[in-house]
């Protein structure tokens, strides 16, 4: 958060990129510019008249976005412009994986070759609207990738509130149903290109890889030396030092979002403000609150745990609460903390 002290790690540093880069903006751009190539030939559909399914709602909040986008930068709140951007990526990459574009490309249907189009427009949209909002803060990877969605022109003269083509809505300027949100350039053709967003191999990724590999070449896996125990660090009661304390980073988050994971009914996905960054997390707090009842709380989180999955989903921390699973109380306080707060 713009204004508060921050908190550098190159652990965090690193799960940053491979979540929010590699998972999230990479893969969508990536598979956007592939199938457009595979399946059209490389040209970017034109809008469907009539959109459905899950593209229209991810075109309803694209049309807003630039308009939150902008309030968000006005009032110096960098972070939470960022969230709504990375909000409407989350969306498109859900969209894709519902659509499943590879199964109606094989379809001989006009129905089907229509929710394509749409679906690799909407896609094709949400990138180029990401370059866009993204470029202040990233300028050079976002340049590579307006680039490779047919752009010529630099970003750097993009304004929102002034190109045309960016259909910007603000109070008492409207978008007719059907209007083009995104007007690509006449003839625009998508190309293809490196992952602009390598994924960095972890020590724990490169171990599994190596041991995977000495395994195929018939070759004993390397071992890794035991590390010694430091000495005192328990005492005989089970008791520890302040020193191993002051090693758990606990923070105050505010939750920006929450939802229900997929087939739990305990398990809630949440967007957490931490002051330097926005976290996902995922808690098992569903039985004692509603998604909804979420949104706007400041909790607790443990900041330096190491990313777990659950449920395929990736939890960048732990949320602190105390009662059983169907009682459960968020750790919390009683006045305004601002979020990032140590908790000592």
């Amino acid at each position: 958060s713009f204004g508060l002290d921050g908190d550098f790690s190159r652990e965090a540093m690193t799960g940053r990129i491979n979540s929010d880069l590699a998972n999230d903006l990479g893969n969508l751009h990536f598979r956007t510019v592939s199938m457009i190539g595979k399946y059209r030939g490389g040209s970017i559909p034109a809008m469907p008249d009539n959109l459905q399914h899950t593209e229209a709602e991810v075109y309803e909040f694209l049309k807003g976005l630039f308009h939150l986008y902008s309030k968000k930068m006005d009032a110096f709140a960098f972070n939470e412009a960022l969230a709504a951007v990375w909000g409407v990526i989350g969306q498109a990459n859900k969209m894709i994986d519902s659509a499943a574009p590879w199964v109606l490309a094989k379809s001989e249907s006009a129905e089907d070759a229509a929710r394509l189009d749409s679906v690799l427009r909407i896609a094709a949209s949400v990138v180029r609207a990401a370059c866009v909002m993204l470029f202040p803060v990233m300028p050079g990877k976002t340049q590579v990738i307006w680039e490779q969605l047919g752009e010529t022109a630099s970003l750097s003269a993009v304004r929102i509130d002034a190109d045309e083509r960016l259909y910007f809505l603000s109070e008492g300027k409207k978008v007719e149903t059907g209007a083009l949100f995104f007007s690509f350039p006449q003839g625009a053709a998508v190309k293809t290109g490196p992952a602009p967003f390598p994924r960095i191999e972890t020590e724990q990724v490169k171990a599994k890889r190596e041991a995977a590999e000495a395994k195929a070449a018939g070759k004993p896996a390397a071992t890794k030396p035991v590390e010694k125990v430091s000495e005192g660090t328990l005492v005989s009661d089970g008791t520890i030092k302040i020193d191993d304390f002051m090693k758990v980073d606990l923070r105050t988050g505010k939750v920006l979002e929450a939802e229900r994971v997929e087939k739990s009914d305990k398990l809630i996905k949440m967007k957490i403000d931490i002051g330097t960054e926005v976290r996902q997390i995922v808690g098992g707090i569903g039985k004692a609150y509603s998604p909804e009842a979420l949104v706007g709380k400041t909790v607790v989180i443990v900041a330096n745990l190491k990313p777990a999955k659950l449920m395929g989903i990736e939890s960048q921390g732990m949320v602190l609460a105390a009662g059983s699973v169907d009682d459960l109380q968020l750790a919390g306080f009683d006045g305004d903390i601002a979020p990032g707060t140590k908790v000592k």
